[in-house]
């Protein structure tokens, strides 16, 4: 059993788990699919409204933005500007068309 932390609580939990035990943050793991090929047939489960569905699909759309979030610092003393760097904004518009 291999264990991580959840990065919205900070709380243990299996490293496959798709939901943190303790906030309840789902995890979605995508590292079956190969973002980087479209037009390469994927089955796609989800649960939408307590319904699964499940299709047979090909990817159209993959971007991934990635933003650096820096916050500036001024001492009062010495009034200098100092950059703290905090963690990076991430974007991912995945998008997914069913075959069949």
């Amino acid at each position: 059993m291999s264990m991580t932390n959840c990065v919205n609580c900070g709380a243990a939990k299996e490293v496959s788990a798709s939901v943190c035990p303790f906030c309840g943050t789902s995890y979605f793991d995508l590292t079956d699919i190969d973002l980087s090929e479209d037009r390469k047939p994927c089955v796609v489960r989800f649960k939408y409204n307590k319904n699964i569905f499940q299709m047979k699909a090909f990817l159209t759309l993959a971007e991934l933005t990635i933003t650096p979030n820096i916050m500036e610092v001024t001492s009062l003393g010495d009034r200098t500007e100092r950059y703290v760097a905090g963690h990076d904004d991430v974007r991912a518009n995945i998008e997914f068309v069913c075959v069949e």
